[in-house]
């Protein structure tokens, strides 16, 4: 079998990543992988640590001038089946049908706010969604998003993640080491909000809660707030309207800013709280790799992140974009770390028996499986 994987961009987000995570357990199990994208990048690099090939093609996502590309890609690779990620692949689905109709195609859509992208971009109609032969959602709440489109032919796979690499990289000794390189004080407790810089993230409220967090607690108990993300220009305004509120209040110091990380090894393991406090996720990897290191979450509790947590059983759900609500949350945690413990161990159970890599790409087989024997029939 050889799979092609048209992944939007090379960046290190969930969608890419999630491409390169399939391709390599394919490629293990034996598949033959390419992964296609319009731009180089770091998951181009990642690629070819795995012996993954990777093919630029610039015009792949375009929806004019895709059929081009896909003419000369598909004629050199002679893939069995294609895997699209993103709702933005709805051209490649077009294309792909009218050039090679018996082509199997596997849609991989992530995003859960479907109205925004359909009005913001033509060429994504209900009749994408009739061509694809499989649309995989990575939650049940996304799914529901589309469901009135739905043919027959959508299904739900969540992300798994490599439980057992993590729990090799666990060393509880490391923490106040890698604390101390930060200048984070040992008994400071190191609060994470990991995502690229953008309102939809949350970055702006998470401050906003922190400060009300280290005013009222913070003689007391030491806290500091890691933000790690990509920054791009057009965010740079927003990051430093936030913060100037922390300087303003005098709390400026109690906020760390980390630029992306392609191995997050050392944030996970410095971390007592993680928070994820976007307005919009699926199914987000942050949280799954979080509760896989034991690190107790609080999270905003929108479409499948709640499919992940359960509220007081392994992890805190609060309202998005609630900042007192959020602050709350925190201050119980930090106040009481036996219950902190609690949680993040019951998270840490959870995701070995529901989200391991094993099972995402069991389900992901089965459903390659089954198109190519359709195909053949």
């Amino acid at each position: 079998m050889r799979i092609l994987f048209c992944s939007h961009n090379s960046q290190l987000q969930g969608a890419p990543l999630n491409i390169l995570r399939c391709a390599r357990l394919l490629k293990e199990r034996g598949i033959q992988c390419v992964i296609s994208s319009p731009e180089d990048g770091p998951i181009r690099e990642m690629s070819d640590e795995h012996c993954i090939t990777f093919d630029i093609q610039p015009n792949l996502f375009h929806p004019k001038y895709s059929k081009e590309c896909l003419m000369d890609i598909i004629k050199r690779h002679k893939p069995d089946i294609i895997f699209i990620n993103t709702i933005l692949g709805a051209a490649i689905v077009k294309n792909t049908k009218a050039l090679f109709p018996h082509l199997p195609i596997i849609w991989n859509i992530r995003e859960s706010e479907r109205e925004n992208f359909m009005n913001a971009y033509d060429y994504i109609t209900p009749k994408s969604f009739e061509l694809a032969d499989a649309i995989i959602f990575v939650s049940e709440k996304t799914k529901q998003a589309y469901q009135d489109l739905d043919s027959g032919n959508m299904h739900v796979i969540h992300n798994g993640i490599d439980v057992e690499k993590i729990a090799r990289s666990i060393d509880p000794k490391q923490k106040n080491t890698l604390k101390e390189k930060m200048g984070i004080p040992r008994n400071a407790t190191t609060v994470v909000l990991v995502g690229s810089i953008c309102p939809r993230k949350g970055q702006s409220e998470f401050i906003s809660s922190g400060i009300r967090v280290a005013h009222r607690i913070g003689n007391k108990h030491p806290v500091r707030f890691v933000i790690v993300g990509k920054l791009h220009t057009n965010f740079r305004k927003y990051l430093e309207l936030s913060l100037k509120r922390a300087e303003e209040e005098g709390y400026r110091d109690n906020f760390i800013l980390l630029p992306e990380q392609q191995d997050m090894t050392n944030i996970y393991q410095m971390s007592d709280i993680l928070v994820s406090n976007s307005f919009i996720e699926s199914f987000p990897m942050v949280t799954l790799e979080a509760m896989a290191w034991g690190i107790p979450i609080i999270a905003s509790n929108v479409y499948g992140v709640s499919e992940q947590i359960q509220n007081n059983i392994n992890g805190l759900l609060f309202l998005p974009g609630h900042v007192s609500m959020l602050a709350e949350k925190l201050e119980y945690l930090i106040l009481h770390p036996d219950i902190a413990q609690s949680l993040g161990e019951e998270a840490q159970r959870n995701v070995r028996e529901k989200f391991t890599e094993d099972n995402m790409i069991t389900k992901y087989i089965w459903h390659l499986n089954n198109l190519i024997e359709q195909k053949v029939s």
